[in-house]
């Protein structure tokens, strides 16, 4: 008798030639696989809805211009007749300055199309366009926006230039297109609205990263203050009952009366710089509806915190 050799009930190898006796573990691997993906679409959802396409633009509002370090005084008058007839020193200092300060941004030929502006948003100003000058284009209009700037169109203000510096500017600004011609009565206008024959009185200016850390530090000095005096034993049983029930985070609040946020003046002022949201200045909204005698005793000890 020819004995047969055991052989496995599936010779694996085989599936290879014929896939088809696979076939029945096709709808459970599917369902799996789709049970897999689904769980994790669902845990990552938050992250899909999220945009993570990088913003190119830049936003020119929010452009910081740093300016150097400069103790303020009075500026010279300045001879107004120049602005009708300029001298040849005053042509070349426009051209200089607006080659030093403009070009970026408006370009050469002041058709807002300089390398610095291209990602601006808005866009710097083409000079040679009629419609939308928050100021007008007339002298006057340029005059105060070099001096005042216009901050939701990223446009800096150049009030630290000597006012014949900001002159010479807009006078070659007006050589690159057409503008409305300045008369007598506009320069006498200028020179009532500002007194540029009178001399200008010009203010301190520090730069920006040094105020920056300036105002750090002053607010590290409070807020250190604050903490260490609201930590310590410095109240009475009723004052910390009050505080307990009327406050809900003391540092914030302690913070905020020192920097004069919360108004002590007296009651009046007191409830009104409180009156649209307690929670902003650390204290509960209970603040809102105690009675006058509560009031006053807050206000008590409100004006012992900021004489700390």
């Amino acid at each position: 008798m020819q004995k047969r050799k055991i052989e496995d009930e599936i010779k694996y190898w085989n599936l290879l030639k014929n896939p088809i006796r696979l076939y029945g573990w096709f709808y459970p691997i599917v369902l799996v696989l789709l049970l897999f993906l689904g769980i994790k679409y669902v845990k990552n959802l938050d992250k899909i809805s999220l945009n993570e396409v990088a913003y190119t633009n830049i936003d020119s509002a929010d452009v910081k211009r740093n300016v150097e370090l400069k103790k303020g005084g009075i500026a010279p008058a300045f001879n107004i007749s120049l602005i009708m007839t300029p001298s040849p020193e005053m042509k070349i200092r426009g051209q200089e300055l607006f080659t030093a300060n403009c070009v970026s941004c408006h370009g050469d030929g002041g058709k807002g199309d300089g390398d610095a502006g291209a990602n601006l948003n808005p866009k710097p100003r083409n000079f040679a366009t009629l419609d939308g000058w928050t100021n007008s284009r007339d002298f006057s209009g340029m005059f105060k926006t070099l001096r005042e700037g216009i901050a939701q169109n990223g446009m800096a203000a150049y009030e630290y230039l000597p006012v014949f510096d900001r002159v010479a500017i807009i006078l070659h600004i007006q050589t690159l297109a057409e503008f409305p011609a300045v008369t007598e009565q506009n320069v006498t206008n200028l020179d009532m609205q500002y007194s540029l024959s009178k001399g200008i009185e010009i203010p301190n200016q520090i730069p920006v990263d040094v105020a920056v850390s300036k105002i750090v530090s002053e607010n590290k000095i409070v807020t250190d203050k604050a903490e260490l005096f609201y930590s310590g034993n410095n109240f009475s049983q009723d004052e910390n009952l009050l505080l307990n029930e009327f406050v809900s985070d003391k540092k914030k609040a302690f913070v905020n009366i020192q920097r004069s946020a919360i108004n002590t003046t007296n009651i009046t002022t007191f409830l009104e710089s409180l009156k649209f949201n307690p929670s902003d200045f650390g204290l509960s909204n209970r603040i809102l509806i105690v009675g006058s005698k509560q009031q006053e005793e807050l206000l008590t000890l409100f004006r012992k915190i900021k004489n700390i």
